[in-house]
């Protein structure tokens, strides 16, 4: 599944639209729950080597809002990697490159919009 295409689920699922909110990265793009305004995943392209991965150039990744036990269950499989520039408990980066099982993006997708429906805590 490419970055196109999980925005395309997005909007067909839950009515949302990719936001491009940084100029200086205009390649970044938030999808967020409109009812709380909270975000649920975040498309960026960020060098591989600042994932920890070996290689050259961008990899195209999706970083998914998850919460503490699903994010260690993920990272504990191959293709999943920790959120990225996120709170690594909470998030995990998916590579949209097919690492990552695809068949598995459209549920944590749902998982996170369910997570980022929450209000948020005081405090």
């Amino acid at each position: 599944m490419d970055r196109e295409a999980v925005f395309a689920h997005c909007r067909a699922r839950f009515g949302t639209e990719a936001e491009y909110l940084w100029a200086r990265l205009p390649d970044a793009a938030a999808l967020r729950n409109p009812e709380s305004g909270r975000w649920y995943a975040v498309a960026q392209l960020v060098e591989r080597a600042k994932l920890g991965l070996d290689g050259e150039g961008k990899l195209d990744i999706l970083v998914i809002r998850a919460g503490p036990v699903l994010t260690a269950e993920l990272l504990a499989q191959p293709g999943f990697l920790p959120g990225y520039h996120m709170n690594k408990a909470n998030w995990v980066s998916v590579p949209l490159d097919g690492s990552a099982p695809p068949e598995r993006l459209c549920p944590l997708l749902d998982i996170a919009y369910e997570l980022a429906s929450k209000p948020r805590r005081p405090g």
